[in-house]
């Protein structure tokens, strides 16, 4: 179901795009953090405003099949303890001098705290152990440069994820 609710906003945002007048803009932005963040999101812009909603993950170690309960019979053994955040994020930003973009992000999810166990045999049924998990809240601020090709690298701070690179292409 949660899957179905971020496709929902996702696929909302893509094709409110297409109703924007020919001064605007709609496309996908790619990014980093220095804390070792990834993240996707999907704008749109008229020709002075830009609104964005995106997804990031936290890649901290965790493994890809995630579960909140162990098995006990299953031989595993302790590896690694950790912590991730996800988050979505929602932006708004405002384009100047028709080139340069401001852009502020407000991040809501969670902080999950994890086990890492792994099976003694080396098989492909490892998994990450959520031992407890809290919400959290971030903000930041991206500037940005257009380029008429379609091309807007981007530079930003942010409290959860630190220093943001990225490229939306539009």
């Amino acid at each position: 179901m949660r899957r179905f609710i971020v496709l929902f906003f996702l696929c909302f945002n893509l094709f409110y795009c297409f109703g924007q007048t020919s001064y605007g803009a709609r496309g996908l932005s790619l990014y980093g953090s220095t804390n070792n963040f990834i993240g996707i999101n999907a704008f749109s812009s008229d020709r002075y405003n830009m609104l964005s909603w995106g997804l990031n993950i936290q890649l901290n170690g965790q493994k890809i099949e995630t579960k909140k309960k162990r098995n006990e019979n299953d031989g595993k053994i302790e590896t690694r303890k950790g912590d991730f955040i996800w988050s979505t994020d929602l932006g708004y930003g405002r384009i100047f001098r028709d080139r340069w973009t401001l852009q502020g992000q407000l991040s809501l999810g969670g902080k999950k705290y994890f086990t890492n166990f792994e099976d003694e045999d080396d098989s492909n049924d490892d998994y990450s152990l959520i031992t407890s998990s809290k919400f959290v809240v971030g903000a930041g601020l991206q500037l940005g440069y257009r380029f008429n090709i379609g091309l807007e690298p981007f530079l930003g701070v942010h409290s959860l994820r630190q220093i943001d690179i990225g490229l939306r292409i539009f």
